[in-house]
């Protein structure tokens, strides 16, 4: 008898154990991968924790596979549906399998006119209870895509609302809405809430809320507080059926324009929240006098059109003023609106423009805006804190820098450099405006702080390529602070603020912020700084008084828009709509 072969068989046992392993190997890593569908969807098929998965939306229930989206992902796993649906679910998944689906087909749909973290409010529904986190699908092309609330537009969007047990669960988007009106917050000078509020018509108007409906004479004063608490309700609808509301005293002395179309008071703890609903357009010609002077020229006024209706489409989705059911205020924290009343040329700026935004590979920019720069336009970085600078994602292409001046001034991060810029004040569109170049005198007993004390000196650490300051530190009695965004370096000096000589010799003893951000300390002495500058506003974008001088020189509003937006296109907003 022969021996047996014992190496050659552990080898055979060995070998069959390592093709064995890799096998094994190669089915986990396949499961965990994704993997494409029949409709072309990357899916993930990984062993997911047993328990329930909350108000996911189901895209398919075909050959015993259940295709959902919940938080972004897209998954399919076994399951089971006698009844072909799509739409919202809880679903109930265990040992990978999908064990169970409850469906939540109740739907109501409605404009959302507000919402809150615990409420929402449909049109025609009033409040109604809400999830914490409650998901926002939406359906494009054939394709459902998750977003979230505020892809929604106050006060327009028309959506689908899922309930259960009484309560919104999520919301269904089948088509983006195209917003032909916007909301605004009328702030009582800096304040949100109003202590008290007279409105009074030139016509009769009707005041509705809940299902109740008044009718008021024209020229009667409506005193909303009484009203609201006389009627126990948080809010009121009041249309007018002439030009419009007015605010105005307990006398009925009218103290603002009027104020078209409908408003909506809403009662706070803290006062009355008054909210005006008017079309885009109208919208428009209302923030035109507010923000440019008619003097500026039809062409300048065209531009500042475009500008003011591409940044309202743009703040439609702003989320700030949702518990109001508002999309933006009059103030400059936005655009100013009805401040100044309308006049002809700033109408006829209006209707020549009607429709049109400033687009940029397809989508509506950001039209930023600024009354002066000082011969450079800054770009997005000024807005930036520290970790945000240096990240090109954060400043839009759009956005790029603009020399006015004939000749390249340089680097002007580089201090020498800047100040010759500063003080040599070269020729440039913007030289025309009163801040082209100004002088600031500062007192730093202005700028104590309630916990390092008074201030004792402050000093420039950074600035742009572009001369702005971007980095700023001030040294207290205890400790130092540094300031990094230009608001808020003009914000901390503005509290040091003594007075402002323009380049025309007038003294500005009346302003709150310093006029931008774009200095250098020209000297020190007993306590008082010398700041030497240029430019009114942050610097970003269209500058008005530069597009002035533009229309001036024969330049047309598209012109003016392009110089300042870069490879931008001009486009009816019913074509991107569509």
């Amino acid at each position: 008898m022969k021996k047996k072969n014992r190496p050659g068989c552990i080898v055979f046992i060995v070998f069959i154990t390592i093709i064995a392993c890799v096998a094994i190997t190669f089915l986990i890593v396949f499961r965990l991968l994704p993997h494409k569908t029949e409709s072309g969807v990357g899916q993930t098929e990984s062993k997911k924790e047993d328990g329930i998965v909350q108000n996911a939306y189901i895209i398919s229930t075909q050959d015993d596979k259940i295709q959902y989206l919940y938080k972004g992902q897209t998954y399919q796993l076994p399951g089971h549906m006698d009844t072909p649906y799509e739409g919202i679910a809880d679903i109930e998944i265990t040992q990978d399998k999908i064990s169970h689906i409850y469906t939540k087909p109740d739907r109501i749909e409605g404009v959302l006119e507000s919402y809150t973290d615990e409420q929402m409010e449909v049109r025609d529904y009033g409040m109604l209870e809400r999830e914490a986190e409650i998901p926002v699908y939406i359906s494009e092309n054939g394709t459902v895509r998750e977003g979230t609330l505020t892809d929604l537009i106050v006060g327009s969007s028309n959506v689908n609302y899922v309930l259960a047990y009484h309560r919104i669960q999520a919301i269904l988007v089948n088509e983006e809405t195209v917003a032909k009106n916007i909301r605004v917050v009328i702030k009582n000078d800096t304040a949100i809430e109003y202590p008290q509020l007279y409105l009074k018509s030139d016509s009769s108007c009707q005041i509705s809320y809940e299902n109740e409906l008044f009718r008021i004479d024209g020229e009667n004063i409506l005193d909303c507080g009484k009203f609201l608490d006389e009627h126990g309700t948080g809010k009121i609808k009041i249309v007018s059926e002439g030009e419009g509301m007015y605010i105005c005293d307990a006398s009925g002395n009218n103290i603002s324009n009027s104020y078209p179309d409908t408003i909506y008071c809403i009662r706070t703890e803290n006062g009355i929240v008054m909210v005006n609903q008017l079309p885009i357009e109208e919208y428009v010609k209302r923030v035109l006098p507010s923000e440019m002077p008619q003097q500026f020229g039809l062409e300048a006024l065209k531009a500042q059109a475009v500008c003011a209706r591409t940044y309202a489409y743009s703040q439609l989705k702003n989320d700030q003023y949702a518990m109001y059911g508002a999309n933006v205020d009059d103030s400059t924290a936005f655009q100013v609106y009805n401040k100044a009343g309308k006049s002809e040329i700033t109408d006829q700026a209006g209707n020549e423009t009607s429709g049109q935004i400033a687009v940029y590979q397809g989508n509506p920019i950001t039209c930023y805006y600024c009354s002066t720069n000082p011969g450079v336009t800054e770009d997005y970085e000024l807005w930036q804190n520290e970790e945000e600078r240096g990240n090109s994602q954060g400043n839009p292409e759009y956005l790029q820098k603009k020399y006015e001046t004939s000749e390249n001034p340089g680097d002007l991060s580089d201090e020498n450099c800047f100040q010759k810029f500063i003080d040599s004040a070269p020729d440039s569109y913007d030289s025309v405006s009163p801040f082209y170049r100004w002088t600031a005198k500062l007192d730093l007993k202005g700028g104590a702080d309630s916990e390092l004390g008074k201030a004792q000196s402050i000093s420039i650490l950074q600035r742009s390529t572009n001369g702005y300051v971007l980095c700023l530190k001030i040294q207290y009695e205890k400790g130092e602070k540094t300031f990094y965004e230009e608001n808020e370096i003009r914000n901390i000096l503005g509290h040091m603020l003594q007075n402002v000589v323009l380049s025309n010799g007038k003294e500005r003893t009346d302003l709150t912020l310093i006029p931008s951000a774009c200095f250098y300390i020209a000297s020190f002495e007993d306590g008082h700084y010398i700041l030497k500058g240029g430019g009114f506003g942050h610097g970003i974008g269209l500058s008005q008084y530069g597009a002035s001088a533009m229309a001036g020189q024969g330049m047309t509003y598209e012109d003016i828009m392009k110089f300042y937006y870069s490879g931008i296109e001009l486009m009816e907003i019913s074509k991107f709509s569509d």
